[in-house]
């Protein structure tokens, strides 16, 4: 299956150095399987914090706590005025992956009301657990491609 997703990565390739990218990836990705380093799809763990409870899975949690430090440690997401939640009523988070930048808000203000829009079935999963582990409430997690449904069913 891997092989499969690199062959059909290096046909995407417009280059040759890009070409060369693809292939010292490849090589290195498997050195890491091999060495134990990068661990199989599917084991998944809970990470208690002072913020928030966070699910991960073995094989994204380098790219997900990247994208935690982001949000709570280095605030690159509220640095914006207006974007830090507090005044918020409702929060339309599109593309919620697993939820950190809602985790965020509803933090800042645990009355706000938000829709968590994420196409991903994998990501949407663990937004799912992500808000069951944080005990949320005024959430509704959304992965269909219209949103008048929920809309509706929210704001009655």
């Amino acid at each position: 299956m891997q092989e499969e997703k690199f062959l059909w990565l290096r046909k995407e390739a417009k280059d040759a150095n890009t070409l060369s990218r693809i292939e010292d990836i490849e090589r290195d990705k498997k050195i890491l399987e091999e060495d134990g380093l990068i661990t199989p799809k599917g084991k998944e763990f809970l990470l208690k914090l002072e913020s928030s409870n966070i699910w991960l899975s073995k094989h994204c949690a380098p790219s997900s706590i990247d994208m935690y430090f982001e949000i709570f440690m280095e605030n690159h997401y509220t640095e914006v005025s207006g974007f830090d939640g507090k005044d918020a009523n409702v929060l339309l988070d599109i593309g919620t992956n697993e939820g950190y930048y809602m985790l965020r808000m509803k933090r800042a203000n645990p009355n706000l009301k938000v829709f968590s829009v994420e196409p991903n079935p994998v990501a949407f999963r663990f937004l799912k657990k992500n808000i069951a582990a944080n005990s949320l409430e005024n959430i509704v997690p959304i992965r269909k491609s219209s949103l008048q449904e929920e809309a509706r069913c929210f704001f009655r």
